[in-house]
């Protein structure tokens, strides 16, 4: 029997009931999990229902453009999961993708450490002042007409944002069959990093969680054959990740 949450956010996906970005990330996201906690058991599952191709294909189509750190953390996490199990255990249009998933995780490597950064960044409010004030002789900022020009700028960014949020909505959204999905993943805009966002996957980290991944490899012979096939950019994206693993952590 399949969940029926598993369902749900299968139905919305593949019939394209979606009608914002973010909804779809938390959709691709929660059948991730799924996969983080049983593997085994959830990829069954998308074999059983035919939707193990759709949902690689459509996690794999932005995964280079997941924004915020949990988003990216939780694709690496997962990632090291799947190259984990037995090539026999997995579904055979996947094993065929098998090495794909090996570039997946580097790709998002590729921009984690700046999401990382830009964080941490927010966390301790340390960011330079790049406005340039001009002062009058009492000290104070002179402005002068830059107030209204901004907030008549602000204005119009607003109501260009209200007005693309309403697009989503409107009524002949539901009806159109030939919506791009690219407009439907463009989550950089919607979903932004936030500080007070917490999950149970914070306290892991995800380069020593990736050095477990290769030392795995190396041991079943597999390590090999997937760096022969590495571009010098992915080698040396793999580089930096081991050097990241041996490095000690703030707590250490």
């Amino acid at each position: 029997m399949i969940p029926k949450f598993i369902e749900i956010a299968f139905n919305c996906l593949i019939k394209k009931k979606v009608k914002t970005a973010p909804f779809k990330l938390h959709l691709v996201e929660l059948v991730l999990n799924c996969i983080y906690y049983n593997p085994r058991l959830t990829l069954g599952l998308l074999e059983q229902i035919q939707w193990t191709n759709k949902f690689f294909e459509l996690w794999f189509q932005q995964v280079d453009h997941l924004p915020r750190v949990h988003d990216k953390k939780l694709s690496i996490l997962t990632l090291c999961t799947l190259l984990e199990l037995p090539l026999d255990q997995l579904p055979p249009s996947l094993a065929s993708f098998w090495p794909h998933l090996f570039d997946g995780v580097l790709k998002i490597f590729s921009t984690y450490a700046e999401a990382e950064a830009e964080r941490k960044r927010m966390e301790t409010g340390d960011y330079e002042d790049e406005d340039d004030f001009d002062y009058d002789e009492h000290g104070f900022v002179d402005t002068g007409d830059e107030d209204e020009d901004y907030e008549e700028e602000e204005a119009e960014e607003t109501l260009d944002h209200l007005a693309q949020e309403a697009s989503y909505h409107a009524p002949h959204a539901e009806e159109d069959e030939d919506e791009s999905d690219d407009e439907l993943w463009d989550v950089e805009e919607f979903l932004q990093e936030d500080i007070s966002f917490v999950t149970p996957l914070d306290p892991i980290n995800p380069y020593q969680r990736f050095q477990h991944l290769l030392t795995y490899l190396s041991s079943t012979g597999q390590a090999s054959a997937l760096e022969t096939r590495l571009t010098n950019e992915q080698k040396s994206i793999l580089s930096t990740c081991v050097q990241k693993a041996a490095a000690p952590t703030p707590s250490q």
